[in-house]
């Protein structure tokens, strides 16, 4: 949360970074991209296992965990949904939230958003 406006106030958010997605080289794309992986923080749920940033989205599994309040925003931004969309038809998307909320360790914030 600390992040999402943070020391540069409303000037500077995960949603400003999400809105410039579409129009930025590749390369640029790409790394906003590892950014956007690291601060979701998908990761095992044993905290013993290393975490890697791979700048790719996919679905979280059973054992796994993320940032709730980056997810939260990905998803009322719309840019899960691309992701899932790029590689799977539209079901994919409501399977991919259906997957996630069905998790017992999601928390009701990100059930609500």
């Amino acid at each position: 949360q600390a992040f999402d406006g943070g020391l540069f106030g409303p000037r500077f958010t995960l949603s400003h970074i999400i809105e410039v997605l579409p129009v930025v080289s590749a390369q640029t794309e790409s790394s906003l991209s590892m950014i956007l992986s690291w601060l979701l923080h998908v990761r095992n749920s044993d905290m013993k296992s290393t975490f890697v940033v791979t700048g790719e989205f996919k679905h979280i599994g059973p054992d796994e965990q993320c940032n709730e309040f980056v997810m939260g925003a990905l998803l009322e931004d719309g840019f899960i949904q691309s992701q899932v969309q790029r590689r799977e038809r539209k079901i994919g998307f409501a399977m991919y939230c259906q997957a996630m909320l069905a998790r017992e360790t999601v928390s009701a914030r990100l059930k609500i958003t």
